[in-house]
C-alpha cells in the first residue's frame, strides 16, 4: 500500500536520522548488476546477498589492520521493472560513513560482479534526499510504459515480490 509505505518510510527516516546527523561525512552509495530477465530474478538477488558479504567482510579485514575506516551503513535492496525490455534492475542503495569506504565498497562489488560497469555503480555525498531514496519503496508499482504512460505492470510485480518473498529489502 503506497499511503502505509509512505508512513514506513518517514518512520525509518525518523529512526536513522539522530544516527546519520553524527557522522561527519555520510555518503550515498548505489551497486548496479546488470539488467535480468525474472526467471533469474531471485538467484540474482541472492547471488548480490551473497556478494555484498564478502565486500563486507573485505572491509572488515581492512579496518582490522588499519587500512580504511569502519564500515557503518545501512544497505536497501530496490528493484525496478524495464517494460521496453521485459527485465528487472534489481541494486542496492547505502548511506556508509566515509568516502573512502564508499569508494572501496564500489572497488569490492567491481571485483565481485565482473559484469558490472563502474559507470553503473554511484558515489555521492549523501543528503536529506538520500534518506528518502534509501528507505523508500523497494519497487515502483506504478512504471512508465514505453509509450510514455504510466502503467501498472502486474506480472512483472508478481515476479519482483516472488523474487523477494523472504528475503531481506
Amino acid at each position: 500500500c503506497i499511503v502505509c509505505n509512505a508512513i514506513r518510510t518517514a518512520k525509518l527516516i525518523n529512526q536513522y536520522k539522530p544516527i546519520f546527523d553524527t557522522w561527519e561525512d555520510p555518503q550515498f552509495v548505489t551497486l548496479t548488476v546488470p539488467n535480468v530477465a525474472g526467471l533469474d530474478l531471485r538467484d540474482t538477488i541472492g547471488a548480490m546477498t551473497r556478494t555484498f558479504q564478502t565486500v563486507k567482510d573485505r572491509l572488515k579485514k581492512q579496518h582490522r589492520r588499519g587500512q580504511i575506516g569502519k564500515f557503518r551503513g545501512v544497505r536497501k535492496l530496490e528493484c525496478t521493472y524495464n517494460p521496453v525490455f521485459d527485465d528487472s534492475h534489481p541494486h542496492f542503495h547505502f548511506v556508509v560513513e566515509g568516502k573512502t569506504v564508499a569508494g572501496a565498497l564500489v572497488n569490492y562489488w567491481l571485483q565481485g560482479w565482473k559484469n558490472a560497469t563502474r559507470s553503473a555503480q554511484d558515489v555521492r555525498q549523501a543528503d536529506g534526499g538520500s534518506m528518502i531514496e534509501l528507505f523508500k519503496y523497494f519497487t515502483k508499482v506504478v512504471t512508465d510504459s514505453s509509450d510514455g504512460k504510466r502503467a501498472i505492470y502486474a506480472g512483472s510485480l508478481d515476479v519482483i515480490f516472488n523474487a523477494v518473498s523472504g528475503k531481506r529489502t
